[in-house]
Parts: structure tokens; C-alpha cells; sequence
């Protein structure tokens, strides 16, 4: 339905011959077009995840952005001073479903998300 944004049964990030993930996976990035990443695909259904997928994003922007003033003033920086440097990021929000399997249905090195 939305295979656009939504991966089901890829492999890890890394060339390893075991069979793919068991896991369903859904990521956006920012909507800043200067970051480099493309733009968003929010899937359609249900109605409330696309306006709620964005919401939650860019709270965990600003989060990201308070963390760093923090760390800024720990390092007897002035508070800004990460502010310039996080304009063009590509921090990805990752949502993984880790559907039901039976035992039967696992192939011997086979994971849920890589780990």
C-alpha cells in the first residue's frame, strides 16, 4: 500500500550474506530541502500518522537544538555556537514494526533489525 516509504524484510546496513530482517521499517528526515535528503512521503493511512509523524520530527529538532546549547555551555562555548553547524543535517526518525512471526518461519541468521 505504501511501498513508497515503507520496507518490509530489507537487509541490514552491512553486505552480510543472512537472510533479511524480519521487521517492517518506515523513515522521513527533515524537511529542510537544503539538508540534501528528498523530500518527505508521508504514507496516507491512517489519516493522523502524517501530520503526527511531523509534529513529533521537528520537536526532536528543537530537543536536538536545546541538547546542543547545553553541551555548548558545558564547554564554555556561547550557547549558539552549534546553532550554524546543525542547519543542513540529515537525522533520520526510524519507526520499526516488528510484526509476529512463529519460530518456524525463521531462517537461521535471520534477525529483527540487525542486532
Amino acid at each position: 500500500e505504501n511501498s513508497e516509504v515503507l520496507s518490509v524484510g530489507k537487509k541490514g546496513c552491512d553486505e552480510s550474506p543472512a537472510p533479511a530482517d524480519l521487521k517492517e521499517t518506515f523513515a522521513i528526515g527533515p524537511s529542510n530541502p537544503e539538508s540534501g535528503m528528498p523530500a518527505r512521503r508521508l504514507p496516507s493511512k491512517p489519516k493522523e500518522i502524517g501530520p503526527n509523524l511531523d509534529a513529533y520530527y521537528e520537536e526532536m529538532e528543537k530537543l536536538a537544538a536545546k541538547l546542543l546549547q547545553i553541551f555548548a555551555v558545558a564547554l564554555d562555548l556561547p550557547t549558539p555556537w552549534f546553532e550554524a553547524k546543525m542547519g543542513h543535517h540529515f537525522s533520520a526518525l526510524r519507526i520499526l514494526n516488528y510484526f509476529p512471526v512463529k519460530l518456524s518461519q525463521i531462517q537461521p541468521g535471520q534477525l529483527r533489525a540487525s542486532a
